[in-house]
């Protein structure tokens, strides 16, 4: 999931080691797989992949992806654009929201799927040793939290830049998730990015990591940050708000929203009609297009006459 031309392609073709093609524009639901040799075997691991182009736009898709039977693999990486702020929070608010919404569904028509995940969200909590772990909220399935563009990112000003990543910071402890910042341009961002997207494909190790610097993309691990190392949010002049009590996501909305005016809802939707760019251009499925298209012209206006004609009578 993530925002439209985030790099969500091109970051599949990577992870299956198909970084040679050229990444084509998705549209909808996208499926693909991928297969990795067992060690001492002849049988091979597959990972399916959904991929849901178009950022917010037909998030309602994901109940094909998020189905009883995909549960118990499932994990859920979000991939966020760190050029362009303006569309971060409300990419990442609206996509987890309906990913949860669809899990919850689940969860009430189906008993097994609630067994699963309560086992998974068990298995993921922050020990009782760590500070934050009754106030963090686990996500109900494995989430990676990727920022991508990381070679634009680092154009914004300190303040810009520490806004992002404490913002990020948060979302990811909160939801106990893992947080890695990425570019395609930079070899040296691939590899944290595989280390995780191989334990949730293939539940490969991992080790803890804790990478937080100002001049380095962030790549931390679920369980391994603090809200206290993160600190209150900024505000726009760089300063730390000042917060009665323990800062809230609500408190970074309205902090992050304050340096980053949010686009609304309706600009973020991609409704360009993809029958129509040359790039998906079929002849034969054209032509189909093009009777069915007069075939539901003729139908309108027969039904509009119909209606002025009755409408004429009354």
């Amino acid at each position: 999931l993530g925002n439209k031309s985030s790099g969500k392609t091109s970051i599949i073709l990577r992870f299956l080691e198909k970084a040679d093609e050229k990444p084509k524009p998705s549209i909808s639901l996208v499926y693909t797989f991928g297969r990795r040799q067992k060690s001492h075997s002849i049988d091979k691991d597959v990972v399916h992949i959904w991929e849901l182009a178009g950022g917010t736009y037909q998030s309602n898709l994901m109940e094909v992806a998020i189905q009883p039977s995909t549960i118990p693999s499932f994990s859920l990486v979000v991939v966020v654009d760190l050029s362009r702020p303006d569309e971060l929070w409300i990419t990442l608010e609206t996509l987890l929201k309906e990913a949860s919404l669809r899990i919850d569904q689940l969860i009430r028509n189906n008993k097994s799927v609630k067994s699963v995940l309560e086992v998974s969200q068990n298995s993921r909590k922050l020990s009782q040793e760590h500070k934050d772990h009754r106030n963090v909220n686990v996500f109900p399935v494995p989430l990676l939290i990727v920022g991508s563009k990381f070679d634009l990112f680092q154009k914004f000003s300190t303040i810009e830049k520490r806004s992002i990543m404490q913002t990020l910071r948060f979302w990811a402890h909160k939801h106990c998730a893992h947080l890695v910042f990425h570019s395609e341009y930079i070899a040296s961002t691939s590899k944290p990015l595989n280390i995780i997207l191989n334990h949730f494909a293939f539940k490969t190790l991992i080790q803890r990591q804790f990478i937080c610097d100002d001049s380095k993309p962030l790549f931390i691990t679920a369980g391994q940050d603090s809200f206290e190392h993160i600190g209150s949010p900024i505000t726009s002049d760089g300063s730390p708000a000042q917060l009665p009590s323990e800062a809230t996501l609500e408190d970074f909305k309205k902090h992050f929203t304050q340096i980053f005016k949010q686009k609304n809802f309706e600009e973020l939707q991609d409704k360009e009609d993809p029958s129509k760019d040359p790039y998906y251009a079929d002849d034969v499925i054209d032509r189909i297009r093009k009777l069915k298209d007069r075939e539901l012209e003729q139908y309108r206006l027969i039904a509009e006459r119909k209606f002025k004609d009755k409408s004429s009578r009354n």
